[in-house]
C-alpha cells in the first residue's frame, strides 16, 4: 500500500520505527556482519532516494557490512527516475530488483499499474 492508500501514513515515522527495530535486532543478534541487505516487500522506491539513503545509513549504524556486500532495493518502473538511481547508487545500493507485474497492457490495467510494458525496459536503461 502507498501512504495515500493507508490514509496518509508518514514515511518518516516509519523510518523512526525501523530505527528502533534495527536497534533491537542488533542487540539481540550481537551485530553480525551482513553479506546482504535487501530492502523489499512492497515498493520501497516510493520512499525516494533520500529516505532509502537514510535507511541504509541506519543499517550501517547498527550492523557491519561485509566488503562487497550486495545491497538491493526493489523498485517499480513508475517510481523511478534517473536522479533516483544516481542517489541510491551514491548511498551504496548496488542492485535494483525492478518489478514488472505483467507485459500485457490489459492486465496492467486490471492490476491498477500505471506503467506500460516498455516503461520497465526504459527504467532499466536509466
Amino acid at each position: 500500500y502507498t501512504p495515500a492508500e493507508l490514509g496518509g501514513v508518514n514515511p518518516d515515522a516509519w523510518l523512526v520505527a525501523l530505527r528502533t527495530e534495527l536497534e533491537r535486532a542488533a542487540a539481540r543478534l550481537g551485530g553480525p556482519v551482513l553479506d546482504t541487505v535487501f530492502v523489499g516487500g512492497g515498493t520501497p522506491s516510493l520512499l525516494g532516494g533520500a529516505r532509502l539513503t537514510t535507511l541504509l545509513t541506519m543499517v550501517r549504524d547498527h550492523f557491519t557490512l561485509a566488503p562487497g556486500a550486495e545491497i538491493t532495493t526493489e523498485a517499480n518502473p513508475e517510481s523511478t527516475w534517473p536522479e533516483f538511481f544516481e542517489e541510491i547508487r551514491e548511498a551504496g545500493y548496488n542492485r535494483v530488483s525492478l518489478g514488472m507485474q505483467s507485459v500485457v497492457p490489459r492486465l496492467l490495467g486490471v492490476l491498477d499499474r500505471v506503467h506500460t510494458p516498455n516503461r520497465s525496459a526504459a527504467a532499466a536503461r536509466e
